[in-house]
């Protein structure tokens, strides 16, 4: 099963005020859990002790939140639990939906799908699975066959974008038709609002009614994210 430990991942301990209510809100609703917030610091020293072949991938990533988006497949793969970004809102506690040997991922509402010319994306800023799940190792290989790949390209003149992200949404995809073990969630579970909705009152009122979380798409979080999505874009031709 899931253990019942909440994750979350930011450059210092100094969590900005806005994001405070939402971690004390995560306390509330799982009283008797485990929290853990880890730096960038921790980070790194976990690659490096814990999985020390893929420090050189990891120090390739040239954006903060490519190195975020690494470190939560660790996190998931060594102690298990649930990964939440800061800016995700608990709506109402998880126990229940994580009652299951599966690795819990969910859909957004439009977003960096919508980017990509695709809707229904699979993102990371909610997450779930019991220690040790065998795809956050097939992620983490097909990750360093990327890097590998990318390594190449670059020697011969070729440059590509590689995005955790991207590669999270594609091995779901081919791992849920071969495999029980793996839940994805519609949109409407834990990413309800798109990015121009999350501001807006009636759209929340209306997400609270089936939701367990809302994601706030914090524009100081999601920056690097976005200068990436943009230059994907461009590599894509889209």
């Amino acid at each position: 099963m899931t253990p019942k430990i909440i994750h979350q991942t930011w450059k210092s301990t100094e969590i900005p005020p806005r994001w405070q209510r939402f971690r004390d809100a995560w306390k509330k609703f799982h009283p008797g859990w485990e929290f853990r917030l880890w730096t960038d610091e921790d980070n790194r020293r976990l690659v490096e002790r814990d999985y020390t072949a893929f420090l050189q991938l990891y120090d390739s990533y040239a954006y903060p939140v490519q190195k975020a988006d690494f470190a939560r497949i660790l996190y998931l793969h060594k102690f298990g639990g649930v990964y939440a970004d800061l800016d995700l809102e608990p709506l109402r506690p998880l126990d229940g939906i994580i009652d299951q040997p599966h690795l819990i991922l969910g859909e957004e509402k439009e977003g960096m799908g919508k980017s990509l010319n695709r809707c229904d994306f699979i993102i990371n800023a909610f997450m779930a699975s019991p220690k040790g799940h065998p795809f956050w190792e097939m992620l983490l290989e097909r990750l360093r066959v990327t890097f590998r790949h990318k390594r190449l390209l670059q020697s011969k003149g070729h440059y590509i974008i590689q995005t955790v992200i991207f590669e999270l949404d594609k091995l779901a995809r081919d791992y849920q038709q071969t495999h029980q073990d793996i839940t994805i969630y519609p949109y409407e579970v834990f990413y309800p609002l798109s990015w121009h909705e999350a501001c807006s009152e009636l759209e929340r009122s209306k997400a609270v009614e089936m939701s367990y979380t809302i994601h706030h798409f914090d524009t100081t979080w999601f920056s690097g994210g976005m200068m990436l999505m943009k230059k994907l874009r461009r590599r894509l031709n889209i």
